[in-house]
């Protein structure tokens, strides 16, 4: 037997209602996807043009699917965190779809990788760093692209 995934149009709505207010008041809106219609990346960008829309993990559980959806759309970008999702491998690729202008630097954090008792982004950066990026990428990864956003 098939399961049939059954959606609450409160749910929906609830997504547009803060995506609306985000949008209106200049701020960005962070995703995480899931399947079906809760994996539809193309739902908030459509719907709201001048939202600024980040996807966590590169877009999983579509990594490629959403980052060549980033290169192309000017308010869509990517973060490249956790470990759970990314590795360096992961990250150039996701990179080489979105391009470096679309990637930001996320921590994931508090979860994961505790020394004693915070968060080390140490881990994180470490990964991100020893992918092989030029140090002008880094830069617009660790920070540019993120305060590109904020200025908007």
């Amino acid at each position: 037997m098939r399961a049939i995934q059954i959606v609450e149009p409160r749910k929906i709505a609830m997504l547009e209602n803060a995506a609306a207010w985000c949008q209106k008041q200049g701020k960005p809106m962070i995703i995480h996807l899931g399947t079906g219609i809760y994996g539809d990346f193309r739902l908030l960008p459509e719907k709201f043009p001048a939202l600024c829309v980040i996807y966590c993990h590169a877009g999983v559980p579509y990594p490629n699917q959403v980052c060549e959806y980033a290169r192309e759309k000017p308010n869509v970008f990517v973060d490249i965190s956790s470990s759970a999702f990314m590795n360096p491998r992961a990250i150039r690729k996701a990179i080489a779809l979105a391009g470096v202008d679309k990637c930001l630097f996320g921590s994931d954090g508090p979860y994961h990788h505790i020394r004693n008792q915070m968060f080390d982004f140490g881990f994180y950066k470490k990964m991100v760093s020893t992918s092989g990026l030029l140090p002008e990428a880094l830069e617009k990864i660790f920070s540019r692209n993120f305060l590109g956003i904020l200025r908007k």
